[in-house]
């Protein structure tokens, strides 16, 4: 069916911009004619988004982008032209909330820099110090060192003191970004690190799991409170930025985790599509965000079996549903998705997908290339038999 001009002409005059604009969660403040705000579509710190309300067209002067209501709808939900029109009529003028680009920290260039600089570092240290890959291969089963590279995985040795200019400026740095605790000791010590990144791979925060030789001893380490070991640590504020957020862009189906080592052990098992949240109450703005503007439509989440585990999953499926997802959760045999592959196969996992939801497509992309190989041998094998059989 055909929409004609004055049906599409009708529908954005139905629509007072503005309003719905701030309807969907994003202020904006009158300056002039105009109104401005921080563009829901990048980070900004200054406010470069317009909104006309006598011509009911919107602008940002950051990023480039600008449309009517309709194409805020396509640009704010990852939709096509049509559904959008198809909603905005639906609808009768109310807004479906979006999420907001979440804005950034204050964090000024130089501090990002070092950060990013950091980061690179304590990768390379993964591949100097063998206790990391050690630790990951040995007593977390992640055997596929693709996959610990394309988490940008990272190993703090205690030795970036020893490499960093004797420069007072880069320590007290340092210490601000929290990479360096009050005691001028690294924060991740022994840990191996994993990088959350905004869209330009900018490190907003990391995320620093300890391995397990030193919880032998965890007086002696700079994780000790109060002679208990700390075993989880995340930069100073808020948990800002995602890994493996390429995931949305293969797939409108993702795989959440409660956990960092949970989604490495499903993406070494094969299943790219997976994000991790940061706890039981970690999911974040930047995830709906992402979610939102990439057009996800269901989410199988897969926490720990444990009751803080299943109760996380509750909040967040409501969380989800709100923003128009479909949910299913993922119940599991073993305390967690990491010691579920020491003990079951990829199958068993696309079984536990298809227990949650009967119509999942997600697959391991390990179990299709050992079916893909099987067929070819299987009919390579086959022709051979009829060729001898002829003769």
């Amino acid at each position: 069916m055909m929409l004609s001009k004055e049906e599409i002409d009708r529908i954005k005059q139905s629509h007072d911009l503005v309003s719905f604009i701030q309807g969907n969660g994003i202020p904006l403040t009158k300056k002039g004619r105009n109104y401005v705000g921080l563009c829901p579509f990048h980070q900004e710190t200054k406010p470069s988004f317009t909104v006309n309300p006598k011509r009911q067209l919107w602008h940002c002067f950051g990023c480039g982008e600008a449309g009517d209501v309709i194409g805020f709808v396509t640009k704010s939900q990852g939709i096509g032209f049509r559904e959008a029109v198809e909603k905005l009529s639906k609808n009768g003028g109310d807004p479906k909330p979006v999420t907001p680009h979440p804005q950034p920290e204050t964090r000024t260039p130089k501090l990002q820099r070092l950060l990013n600089r950091v980061m690179e570092y304590y990768q390379a240290e993964l591949l100097k110090d063998p206790r990391g890959l050690e630790y990951l291969q040995k007593q977390r089963g992640i055997t596929d060192k693709q996959a610990i590279l394309d988490f940008k995985t990272g190993f703090a040795s205690g030795n970036l003191l020893e490499v960093i200019p004797d420069d007072g400026d880069i320590v007290s740095d340092l210490k601000t970004l929290g990479i360096l605790n009050d005691r001028g000791k690294e924060l991740f010590y022994d840990s191996v690190l994993f990088p959350l990144l905004d869209e330009n791979d900018n490190v907003l925060s990391i995320y620093g799991r300890r391995i397990e030789d030193n919880l032998k001893n965890p007086p002696q380490s700079p994780f000790s409170k109060g002679g208990e070991s700390v075993t989880h640590l995340y930069l100073p504020g808020p948990r800002r930025g995602l890994i493996n957020r390429q995931a949305a862009r293969r797939s409108k189906s993702i795989i959440l985790t409660e956990a960092v080592i949970d989604a490495l052990s499903l993406y070494n098992a094969g299943f790219k599509n997976v994000i991790p949240c940061y706890g039981v109450n970690g999911l974040t703005d930047d995830h709906l965000f992402l979610f939102n503007r990439l057009g996800v439509e269901e989410v199988y989440l897969c926490f720990d079996a444990d009751a803080s585990g299943k109760e996380g999953s509750i909040k967040i499926a409501e969380q989800l549903k709100e923003k128009g997802i479909k949910v299913f959760i993922v119940d599991l045999p073993d305390k967690d998705v990491n010691d579920f592959f020491f003990r079951h196969t990829p199958e068993e996992f696309e079984s536990l997908l298809k227990r949650a939801n009967p119509e999942s497509l997600e697959r391991s992309t390990s179990v299709s290339k050992r079916e893909e190989t099987l067929c070819e041998k299987t009919g390579h094998e086959g022709k051979h038999r009829d060729t001898s059989h002829i003769s």
